[in-house]
C-alpha cells in the first residue's frame, strides 16, 4: 500500500504491440510471450497508449493464461478513466460471472480508476447490492471510494451498506471505502462510534483504520498511493 501510484503506473503501463504474440500458437508460449513483452515495456515512462497499443492490451484480457489477464487489467489502469473502448471492455470482464473472482476482482480496482463514470459506479453499486460472491461485493465497495469523498449518493450508499449489510465482510469493505469520506462530519460521527461502540473487533479496528487513513493525500488516482493495490 506504500508505493507511490507514479511508481507503480511507470512500472506497470505497459503498449502491448501484436506484433509479440505473432507466430506463438501454443498458450504456455502466448503467456511466456505476452510476460516477456510486458517485462519489456515496463521500463517506458508512463504515456498514453496508441489506439492500435490499447487493442493489443485488450486482446491479451482473452489469454489463456489468468496471469496475463490479470497483468492486462492492471496495465489498463492507467488510461481506462479516459478511454472508453477499454473502460467498457474491463466492464464486460466485470459482469462476465464465468470469470474466475481473481480476474473480476482485479476488474474492480481497475474500474475503481473510472468510478467517476456514471456507469462503472452504477455497475459497481449493482455488484455490491446483487453480487452472489460476497468477496466481489466487498471489493466493488471499496472501488467506490474515491467517489465516497466526492459525490454524496455514494457517500450514502455506503453508510447504508455499513449499516444494513448482513455479511460481516462486505460492512468492513463499507467502512473501509469511506475513509477519504472521513472529511464529512456525518461519516466522521458514523465511524467514530462504530470504532467505540460495535460488538466486531474487526469492525471496530475498519472504523478506526478509516478514521487514520483519511490523512491520505487526496489528489486524486495516480498521485498518491493506491489504497486497493493490497486488497
Amino acid at each position: 500500500m506504500a508505493r507511490g501510484l507514479g511508481v507503480f503506473f511507470a512500472a506497470s503501463l505497459a503498449a502491448i504491440g501484436a506484433q509479440a504474440l505473432q507466430g506463438v500458437d501454443d498458450p504456455g508460449g502466448r503467456a511466456l510471450a505476452a510476460r516477456a513483452e510486458i517485462m519489456r515495456l515496463r521500463a517506458r515512462p508512463a504515456a498514453f497508449p496508441t489506439a492500435e497499443e490499447r487493442d493489443a492490451i485488450l486482446e491479451l484480457l482473452e489469454d489463456p493464461d489468468p496471469g496475463v489477464q490479470r497483468a492486462a487489467l492492471r496495465t489498463l489502469r492507467r488510461f481506462v478513466a479516459v478511454d472508453a473502448p477499454a473502460r467498457f471492455r474491463i466492464l464486460a470482464v466485470f459482469r462476465d460471472r464465468s470469470q474466475t473472482a481473481a480476474i473480476r476482482r482485479e476488474a474492480a480496482k481497475t474500474l475503481s480508476y473510472a468510478s467517476a463514470d456514471k456507469s462503472v459506479r452504477a455497475a459497481l453499486q449493482e455488484a455490491v447490492k446483487a453480487e452472489p460472491k460476497v468477496d466481489l461485493r466487498a471489493i466493488a465497495a471499496k472501488a467506490l471510494f474515491w467517489q465516497a469523498a466526492e459525490r454524496d449518493e455514494v457517500r450514502r450508499f455506503l453508510l447504508d451498506t455499513a449499516r444494513v449489510a448482513r455479511e460481516p465482510e462486505l460492512k468492513r469493505a463499507a467502512v473501509w471505502a469511506l475513509f477519504l469520506a472521513a472529511q464529512h462530519a456525518d461519516v466522521r460521527d458514523f465511524l467514530v462510534e462504530l470504532s467505540r461502540s460495535d460488538r466486531d473487533p474487526l469492525l471496530r479496528f475498519e472504523a478506526q483504520r478509516s478514521l487514520v487513513l483519511k490523512q491520505l493525500r487526496r489528489s486524486g488516482p495516480g498521485e498518491t498511493v493506491d489504497p486497493l493495490e493490497e486488497e
